[in-house]
């Protein structure tokens, strides 16, 4: 499947997201996910993506990639206090 081999960085992801607005929605995505694996896992996001793709390819279990994703949501469903998001209006 060769749309599997295919990297793409933070930036091509967001700009590549069409208009303005939801480019800033997938920005502020990113940087969520970057909070939950800061709080979680102790590393920024994108180590945890590259630590998970590692272990998939060694083992080919996904359950890793399905529990990190249901973790993810869990703690967005969480009220968090400190953390601050920039609205524009």
């Amino acid at each position: 499947m060769s749309y599997l081999d295919t990297e793409i960085t933070r930036n091509e992801f967001i700009t590549t997201r069409g208009e303005e607005k939801t480019q800033m929605g997938a920005k502020s995505s990113l940087n969520l996910f970057d909070r939950f694996c800061e709080s979680t896992y102790r590393e920024k996001g994108d180590s945890v993506v590259r630590n998970l793709e590692s272990a998939i390819k060694k083992d080919g279990n996904y359950d890793r990639l399905f529990m990190i994703c249901n973790n993810f949501v869990l703690w967005l469903q969480e009220e968090h206090p400190k953390i601050m998001v920039k609205r524009n209006p």
